[in-house]
């Protein structure tokens, strides 16, 4: 029974997109092994599991997500990233999964790549926050974290006003959704990056935010 890792990439020039694969040896030499001069940038590693039948349960994963893969040679999808955790949640739990943690740092040929070295003409705009009145989503709404707990718990937040500098409240705080992800995932799932996309950390009606506005509003972050 061949035990390996099946991993979740993202990469900042290709927002929207993730990769799914597999790999025998570790997360940080297949994201190595990728930066070729054919990608602008390296990868970063969303999420890894390591699984028995890793091969078989990666073909799997593909097939799930098969109406949303770019190119049937290619293992790229247009899915949001969290949708995918919860696919390798589940794998992990029926095939004696662990999480491999990592830091979502870009990690090319040379090793790891700090955010400040990398330029992206997107980045001059400037950050801006999710426009929930621009995809149907009301103050007073609840947003429900992607993630569900080990003991089950599924942990709300409520949007606030529109006008309100800080987009959501959380146990009487407010913040905004890149805050309230990273206190989450630091305090609940041990995971501490440097960066977190807040919207794609969040669910309203059971759709990830990010996935809400590229179909509401036709972008891609």
């Amino acid at each position: 029974m061949a035990r390996g890792i099946i991993y979740i990439l993202t990469n900042d020039a290709m927002p929207g997109y993730i990769k799914i694969g597999r790999t025998d040896k570790t997360v940080e030499q297949r994201m190595k092994q990728l930066d070729k001069t054919g990608v602008p940038l390296p990868f970063r590693c969303h999420f890894a599991v390591r699984v028995d039948n890793y091969e078989e349960n990666e073909a799997y994963a593909h097939r799930i997500f098969a109406g949303s893969r770019v190119r049937s040679n290619r293992e790229f999808f247009r899915v949001a990233p969290e949708d995918a955790v919860a696919l390798l949640e589940v794998l992990a739990k029926g095939f004696k999964g662990e999480e491999i943690k990592t830091d979502n740092t870009m990690f090319g040929e040379d090793g790891v790549v700090k955010d400040e070295d990398i330029q992206i003409a997107s980045d001059k705009k400037g950050k801006k926050q999710y426009d929930f009145a621009a995809v149907g989503i009301k103050p007073g709404a609840t947003l429900e974290f992607a993630r569900t707990l080990k003991n089950g718990t599924v942990l709300k937040c409520t949007v606030n006003d529109s006008t309100h500098k800080k987009k959501v409240s959380f146990n009487g705080t407010d913040y905004s959704l890149s805050e309230l992800a990273r206190k989450i995932m630091k305090e609940h799932f041990a995971t501490n990056w440097k960066q977190y996309r807040g919207p794609d950390f969040f669910k309203y009606k059971g759709e990830i935010l990010t996935e809400r506005k590229n179909r509401m509003l036709g972008e891609s972050e």
